[in-house]
């Protein structure tokens, strides 16, 4: 099974339509520890991944998880591409080449 994780209710959330080529890189961030940043390839425009377990769809994965992925595999950012987007959230499915363990 492929990961997805899970965009909510982001303030920039138009900014991912389907198709959408991204970058998710985890960041420091002093308000939260798994936060991961997605930056929409040759736009140079950033928006975060949701991390929390009420946003979360069935079948998709919070910034937590893919944050723990990444740690775990020694990888600062992976590629993704947006296969969903409904009203107020959209779903990227990560492309790896098996750097996330």
């Amino acid at each position: 099974m492929k990961d997805r994780i899970i965009v909510c209710s982001c303030q920039r959330h138009e900014l991912l339509k389907l198709g959408t080529k991204v970058t998710l890189k985890k960041v420091d961030n002093e308000y939260d520890n798994e936060a991961v940043m997605i930056s929409v390839d040759n736009a140079g425009d950033t928006v975060y991944i949701s991390n929390s377990v009420n946003t979360r769809v069935v079948g998709a994965n919070s910034a937590g998880y893919l944050a723990a992925m990444m740690e775990l595999s020694g990888v600062k950012q992976v590629k993704g591409t947006v296969i969903l987007v409904d009203k107020g959230y959209a779903i990227i499915e990560i492309i790896t080449g098996g750097e996330l363990k």
